[in-house]
């Protein structure tokens, strides 16, 4: 295959992935809720946190690891729009807008997550600025990365898209530069679905980022990515 310089220019210097977390927003969340913040609930990898359609029961925290927020359309397709990681408040939206989950919260990774009780969130919000000017950060952050994504799937190769998304899955930013080895979290069809592509576009962009020298991959979700410093 022909050498893209474009495409090699690129991947050299990707773009931000996935919608920057405030770590001051768990901190405060801690000074807020201290109770529930004590008790963090665990779940296992691949359990839901909750359930597109049902009444909102709890906000949640992740205190660590990730989840996918994903969405069934009428006709019973299923979309995974987006990967959460540590910091993130899931569902306070839907508490505000209706009172029903929009989305369901599956778990890629063992996590663990504060529930803070609908009645006792709302309290916090009506006699805390802080606590909305953290949400406002992070729903301001997380339209810039929804933005950012769609602007990809508008202009980027496949392959650019695949390394893009992989560099959102890798670990932290102290591994910049680096082959960073992780399990790719989601199935293959998924990962086609986030980029735009079919399960076949995906396997060609691993062969072209295999011979571009950037990632490795080995059985069915295990991967060695080079993460460049971001710019």
């Amino acid at each position: 295959m022909a050498e893209n310089p474009t495409l090699e220019r690129r991947i050299d210097a990707p773009g931000k992935s996935g919608a920057s977390q405030d770590d001051s927003l768990a901190e405060l969340l801690a000074e807020l809720f201290p109770h529930e913040a004590a008790k963090p609930v665990p779940y296992r990898k691949r359990a839901y946190i909750f359930h597109q359609g049902d009444p909102v029961e709890a906000v949640w925290c992740i205190v660590s690891g990730m989840v996918a927020l994903e969405r069934i359309d009428d006709d019973g397709r299923m979309a995974i729009f987006g990967i959460m990681k540590a910091g993130t408040v899931l569902a306070w939206q839907d508490l505000m807008e209706g009172g029903c989950y929009r989305n369901s919260a599956e778990t890629l990774s063992p996590c663990d997550v504060i529930a803070v009780p609908c009645a006792t969130f709302r309290a916090a919000l009506h006699r805390d600025d802080r606590l909305v000017s953290a949400l406002m950060r992070q729903v301001a952050a997380q339209v810039g990365a929804y933005e950012e994504h769609i602007l990809r799937l508008s202009t980027l190769e496949v392959p650019e898209r695949l390394y893009s998304t992989l560099c959102s899955m890798a670990s932290s930013e102290d591994n910049e530069g680096d082959m960073v080895e992780f399990s790719v979290p989601i199935l293959r069809r998924d990962l086609a679905a986030m980029i735009g592509t079919s399960p076949e576009g995906v396997s060609r962009g691993i062969r072209r980022l295999e011979e571009m020298n950037v990632a490795e991959f080995s059985g069915r979700s295990t991967v060695r990515l080079r993460v460049p410093p971001r710019r």
